[in-house]
């Protein structure tokens, strides 16, 4: 190799050399997030945009100890929105059903099954006071 080569390729080296300290130094002036507060971060954002999750987190919960007619009532949409779309595919019940109730997180899944069950033969006029009747339970065990 002639010298000026030589020289051109340590001339390369020393930029990438300057680059990377450069590199390092704006990375440690730059605050990054750790992994929890991104994960923390990403969670919120699926929340925000699940219109189901915001819809079941909506509904004011009825704090311990406050009497029945105390309560506020539950918000109405939820369960609207749900019959409509029960009614627009009614082929679709039993899974309306099942994400209505994984919403509700005190239920198990052997009682989300037992409910199912009940619910998928009644009629859709009936079902918007049984849902009610579950989401009443459900304030109270909260």
């Amino acid at each position: 190799m002639d010298s000026k080569t030589v020289d051109q390729i340590l001339s390369i080296i020393k930029n990438i050399d300057v680059h990377y300290e450069d590199l390092i130094e704006l990375l440690k002036a730059k605050k990054l997030n750790s992994r929890d507060s991104l994960l923390i971060n990403i969670f919120k954002e699926i929340i925000e945009k699940n219109d189901l999750i915001q819809d079941i987190s909506e509904i004011e919960r009825v704090p311990c100890g406050q009497e029945e007619s105390e309560a506020k009532p539950a918000k109405p949409g939820i369960i609207e929105n749900l019959i409509i779309e029960i009614q627009k595919s009614p082929s679709k019940k039993v899974l309306f059903l099942r994400k209505f109730l994984d919403g509700l997180r005190e239920i198990s899944e052997n009682d989300k099954n037992v409910i199912i069950n009940s619910l998928k033969e009644v009629e859709i006029k009936d079902l918007e006071e049984n849902m009610l009747s579950l989401l009443k339970i459900f304030q109270k065990s909260k």
